[in-house]
């Protein structure tokens, strides 16, 4: 037992010793705490301020100093200048000033900026296909600050220079960078090789993967002419001549193929999409307790056929009764390529009975021509016809009875990636109409020569012809920026003004928005004006190459003059921006592109929002 309590002792001295040891250790200047930042510094710096670098850089004042985090600054303020395209820029030191106990330190940074660096020369071999100022023509970084990204340009310049020209395989490398100075201006000269490659002189086009549209057919809108060399821009031109065709999915990237002869034939791959659709839907709305009136079905019926026996032709057929009292019937026929030229040709017959007020009946022709890769002009004429139901309607609703005799011109810009679901590209469309019309009203006057029955009261008055022209102007801006890969931001803007020399334009030729297409968080049509604008702002996430979700922002305007209330002699002007916001959806089906959409009307609580759906005839 002894010998126990002395073995304890013993582990307990020892144990006291190395304590004290280790507290001595840390203790000591050796292993005391990093001391902190008291000021930063940087010397030498011109083209980038103080707190500019300051705020780059982790050591912060008041901090411990970190060797590591110090070192990590150093090249977060290199990686600025080089952005900046400072690539000659360096740190020379890193001072490190402690105080008397070496708990505090000063940290300066030496810097020395240099000058950017200027192209001087650049020098090209391998060039035999084009004379030296065709290649200069298109190098445009000499006498530029150096930059990795206009290099890139200049390079893809100089590649796309030998693609629009017969030499799809060329390829150019960069065999030399020299670095020299001159007046203390820093100097680059850059020495390119290039491999031309084979001339390809293209004698067959071939197309695969189509089902249903004749080769000939697609053949015609590639609109190339063989033999030809090869022109990347002008392949890739064709191709997306391809891609807005609506009743084509997909095409990929061409394909060269080598014949026998030593010529290539071009194969390009098709997916083609839904061309022929049939799609309706019906309901039944109830008789209302305590009314005469019966129920009532409504509907809306389509047929679509985008690829006619395979040979591009349209036809379309839609029918659709919004009400008891509504209708609407359209039917039109497309014939592309009109003799063999790249015009389009249709015509159209619609009817449209307007509640129990008017019935609308046009007949049109429509047209269009390709002025380029993105431009199509736009012409066409149309004859509309106006009956209102009886002259009492005419009379109390101000719808004369009249013949509309139009004829408008215009055109189009769309650089959209795509049919469906676009990420970027822009269009662009504008109409410009001018017509005439014949219109025969009932105006009430009290030496009149005709007597109207109003509600079983005589109105004494006089039937008056006039014939007056009109003026219809449109446009219609949409825009697609790309943020990420499925993250778009769209905008679309588009306005309408229609004028004639009538102080009080009749409701039947005003213009009506609201709904799906147009002003979302409001029923069909709710609004109307002689000048009507809306905007629609979206935020998009694409979810396939063929769906999205979104929310969106949709903002409209109308303008409009009319009777005031209490005094039918007395016309006034009335207005307003009605705004709408919600969610939706869009996502193909195999009767079209499927939209279901959720609005709010301004000042709408949310449980009396709108739903809009059904096949979507917009973007």
């Amino acid at each position: 037992m002894k010998k126990l309590l002395t073995n304890f002792h013993f582990l307990s001295f020892n144990f006291q010793l190395k304590l004290l040891c280790l507290l001595f250790i840390l203790t000591s200047p050796l292993f005391s705490q990093s001391p902190v930042v008291k000021k930063i510094k940087f010397i030498g710096n011109h083209s980038a301020s103080s707190p500019k670098l300051q705020s780059l850089i982790r050591t912060r004042e008041a901090l411990p100093l970190r060797e590591d985090v110090l070192n990590d600054d150093a090249h977060r303020i290199l990686n600025f200048y080089q952005s900046k395209l400072f690539y000659l820029a360096s740190i020379d030191s890193i001072v490190r000033t402690f105080n008397g106990d070496s708990s505090e330190t000063s940290v300066v940074f030496f810097i020395t900026e240099n000058r950017p660096i200027k192209v001087d020369s650049m020098s090209i071999e391998g060039v035999e296909f084009f004379l030296p100022k065709a290649v200069y023509d298109v190098w445009n970084l000499t006498g530029q600050t150096f930059d990795p990204v206009i290099l890139e340009e200049n390079l893809q310049n100089l590649l796309s220079l030998y693609e629009r020209n017969g030499f799809p395989f060329a390829h150019i490398e960069v065999t030399g960078i020299h670095l020299y100075s001159c007046d203390e201006m820093p100097l680059m000269r850059i020495q390119l090789a290039v491999n031309e490659g084979t001339l390809v002189t293209v004698r067959k086009i071939t197309t695969a993967g189509q089902t249903e549209t004749k080769e000939p057919i697609l053949l015609r809108e590639l609109n190339l002419q063989l033999p030809m060399r090869y022109d990347q821009k002008a392949i890739d031109d064709a191709v997306m001549r391809l891609k807005k065709l609506s009743f084509i999915q997909n095409v990929a990237e061409p394909e060269l193929l080598y014949l026998d002869d030593s010529s290539f034939a071009l194969k390009i791959q098709i997916a083609e999409g839904n061309a022929n659709t049939i799609d309706g839907v019906a309901g039944y709305v109830p008789k209302q307790p305590n009314t005469d009136e019966k129920g009532y079905f409504t509907g809306l019926f389509n047929l679509s056929f985008q690829n006619l026996f395979g040979s591009a032709r349209q036809l379309d057929v839609r029918w659709q009764k919004k009400n008891r009292y509504s209708q609407d019937f359209y039917l039109a026929y497309t014939e592309p390529w009109v003799l063999n030229y790249p015009v389009n040709l249709g015509f159209s017959i619609q009817q449209i009975v307007q509640d129990t007020t008017y019935v609308e009946r046009s007949f049109g022709i429509d047209g269009s021509v390709l002025l380029g890769r993105n431009t199509r002009g736009l012409f066409g004429g149309k004859q509309k016809i106006i009956d209102p139901a009886g002259w009492t309607n005419s009379f109390l609703f101000n719808i004369p009875s009249a013949t509309f005799y139009s004829g408008y011109i215009g055109f189009s810009y769309d650089t959209r990636d795509d049919r469906i679901n676009p990420r970027s590209g822009f269009f662009y469309k504008t109409l410009l109409e001018y017509g005439k019309k014949d219109e025969t009203f009932f105006t009430e006057i009290a030496d009149g020569a005709d007597t109207l029955q109003i509600n079983g009261v005589p109105v004494v008055g006089k039937f008056v012809k006039q014939k007056l022209s009109t003026q219809k102007i449109s446009i219609d801006v949409e825009t697609y920026w790309p943020v990420t890969r499925r993250f778009v931001v769209f905008n679309g803007t588009h306005g309408w003004v229609y004028k004639t020399p009538q102080s009080i334009v009749p409701y039947s030729e005003q213009f009506l928005f609201g709904g799906l297409n147009d002003l979302r968080g409001y029923t069909e049509d709710f609004y109307n004006g002689t000048r009507i604008g809306w905007n629609n702002f979206e935020l998009r996430w694409l979810t396939s190459p063929q769906s999205r979700i979104f929310i969106f922002w949709d903002a409209g305007y109308y303008y409009r003059k009319a009777y005031a209330p209490s005094d039918q002699t007395r016309v006034i002007t009335e207005n307003g921006w009605p705004m709408g916001y919600g969610f939706g959806i869009r996502f193909q089906t195999r009767l079209g592109l499927f939209a279901l959409d959720y609005g709010l009307g301004k000042d709408d609580p949310f449980n009396n929002g709108k739903v809009h759906f059904g096949i979507a005839t917009q973007f």
